[in-house]
């Protein structure tokens, strides 16, 4: 047994704080806003001026390389491709016809999907299914005591999110190892639900593998963004040029910026940086410990014969649980040649609708897997063409 929670050690502001993000709507949004400003001060107007013009561009950049995307698999299978309204497309075969939407497609139906975004649902079902899951307890954002009990039993850093109603790491904070960063953590995550759930941290290497109809199309190996230090530039500079660069790739490097959240201030705590420090030259330090906003440089592509088969097994088993025909499984293990059980690993989610750039903004290009066009092939129905991909990628269920 852990030592008793400690509930008494945070400070007055985060507890107003907490007060504050139970008025309704306006306190849920005021409070993470304030926290956010007490802690990077003056800063504050700058880095949510350009969390807005991050989000303008990144629009933008998703659109394009989207349509790049659908128009390769539409040439692969004969098919045309037009715009229809906005970011909605047209892909026609003489036969028949399917709308896209950015990374959306039309196989898995609505409740499916809405079910998969809530992820303590996820969690019963893929435990019940004997998949290896993180530790982790559900609590309601106005009573943290089963949150703060949990974290003294585990003594480790913890994840804490909303249970529901999210996507691409909205409200997600690592690294919270202490009671006032668990106050703070719950103050961002009730932004956007008040159902929260606390994880036990998982450890070894994050992989996204992506299933069709029980099979897997690729396996990418994906890590937090990290930047660099040049000796000179300050944290904030170098990561406004970073999100520069990003913007002027259209989406060769990422469908992104690198935004600031508070799982952000606590990696630049945790590496002993904030953003008016200037990082040695060549000095390295995560800005995230989110893999969703990474680069193409933090990815890559893996071998299906690098993944035991066992392994492939039980992931594919996680998407059963779930009932879907499309899912991107994220997995947590130091091994791919062991199972979850045996290497210590995890299911962390199992995601509808998938963002199928991941597979194509790895480090190597050439190895990047051509998903979009199987995925288009299942959608309409029609045979898959030889060639889409750039390595060998077999597994038992082919």
């Amino acid at each position: 047994m852990g030592s008793p929670p400690p509930t008494r050690r945070t400070t007055l502001v985060t507890e107003c704080l907490n007060r504050t993000a139970r008025l309704g709507k306006p306190g849920r949004i005021l409070s993470p806003r304030v926290d956010f400003v007490r802690t990077v001060g003056p800063l504050a107007g700058r880095l949510w001026r350009d969390e807005v013009e991050g989000e303008a561009w990144s629009l933008e950049v998703r659109r394009h390389l989207y349509w790049r995307l659908w128009s390769e698999a539409t040439a692969a299978l004969g098919a045309t491709l037009e715009p229809y309204h906005e970011d909605f497309w047209l892909i026609r075969t003489p036969e028949t016809h399917t709308i896209v939407h950015n990374h959306h497609v039309m196989i898995d139906n609505a409740i499916r999907e809405q079910m998969s975004l809530d992820k303590a649902l996820v969690q019963r079902l893929l435990g019940e299914a004997g998949i290896p899951v993180p530790a982790y307890v559900e609590v309601d954002a106005d009573d943290p005591v089963a949150g703060l009990e949990f974290m003294a039993a585990k003594r480790g850093p913890c994840v804490v999110k909303p249970a529901s109603g999210t996507s691409g790491g909205d409200g997600v904070t690592l690294g919270v190892e202490t009671a006032e960063q668990f106050h703070r953590a719950r103050i961002w995550a009730r932004r956007w639900n008040w159902r929260l759930l606390v994880e036990e941290q998982a450890c070894g290497d994050e992989y996204r593998f992506l299933f069709l109809d029980g099979r897997c199309l690729d396996v990418t190996r994906r890590r937090p963004p990290r930047l660099v230090g040049d000796g000179h530039s300050t944290v904030l500079e170098l990561l406004t040029a970073e999100n520069a660069r990003r913007r002027a790739s259209d989406g060769a490097t990422a469908v992104g910026p690198i935004t600031v959240k508070l799982d952000t201030l606590f990696a630049l705590q945790r590496a002993g940086l904030h953003f008016r420090s200037v990082p040695a030259e060549g000095s390295t330090f995560a800005v995230s410990g989110r893999s969703n906003e990474g680069a193409a440089e933090d990815s890559e592509s893996v071998p299906l014969t690098e993944v035991c088969e066992a392994l492939l097994a039980q992931v594919r088993a996680a998407v059963e649980a779930v009932e879907l025909r499309l899912a991107g499984v994220d997995v947590v293990t130091a091994d791919l040649s062991r199972t979850l059980g045996d290497a210590r690993g995890v299911v962390l989610e199992v995601n509808t609708t998938p963002g199928v750039h991941y597979h194509y903004l790895v480090s190597d290009p050439s190895r990047a897997a051509r998903v979009a066009i199987p995925l288009l092939a299942a959608v309409l129905g029609v045979d898959e063409p030889a060639g889409w991909r750039p390595h060998e990628l077999l597994d038992a269920s082919q």
